[in-house]
C-alpha cells in the first residue's frame, strides 16, 4: 500500500487530456457560467474623515449605507470607528467589478496615513 501523501491517477489506464484540451474546457465552463451568473454588484473602496481629523478606509457596495453603519444609525460599523463619532465620506474609488479589485485599492490607501489617503497619486485631490 501506497502511503497517502503519494498521488496516484484515479484510473490507471485512462490518460490524462492534454493541457490544451483541459484549457479549452476550463474556458467555455467559464465563459458559460459567466453568461448563466447574475451581475455582481459594483464595489467601492471608501475613506471616512472624523471630525477630530481620523481616517478610516473600507470597502463597501453601497457607501451610504456604510456611512449610517459607522455613524451608528444602523448596526454593522466597525469597532474602530465607535470613537471618533460622526464620520463624513471624504473620497470614493470605484466602482470596480468585484470585490477583489476593491480590496486592492483599499490596501493601496491603508498604506497611506491620515490625510494622503485622500489624494490621488499624482498628487490631486479627488
Amino acid at each position: 500500500m501506497l502511503p497517502p501523501w503519494s498521488w496516484q491517477p484515479r484510473n490507471p489506464t485512462r490518460s490524462r487530456p492534454s493541457h490544451d484540451t483541459t484549457q479549452r474546457e476550463n474556458d467555455a465552463y467559464h465563459r458559460d457560467v459567466a453568461l448563466l451568473a447574475p451581475s455582481e454588484p459594483a464595489w467601492y473602496a471608501y475613506v471616512l474623515v472624523s471630525a477630530a481629523g481620523r481616517t478610516y478606509v473600507g470597502t463597501t457596495t453601497d457607501v451610504e449605507r456604510r456611512l449610517r453603519q459607522h455613524n451608528g444609525e444602523l448596526r454593522g460599523g466597525a469597532r474602530t470607528t465607535r470613537a471618533g463619532r460622526p464620520w463624513a465620506v471624504a473620497r470614493v474609488v470605484g466602482p470596480f467589478p468585484g470585490r477583489g479589485d476593491a480590496v486592492r485599492m483599499e490596501l493601496a490607501l491603508r498604506r497611506r496615513r491620515g490625510r494622503a489617503r485622500l489624494v490621488e497619486n499624482n498628487g490631486t485631490a479627488r
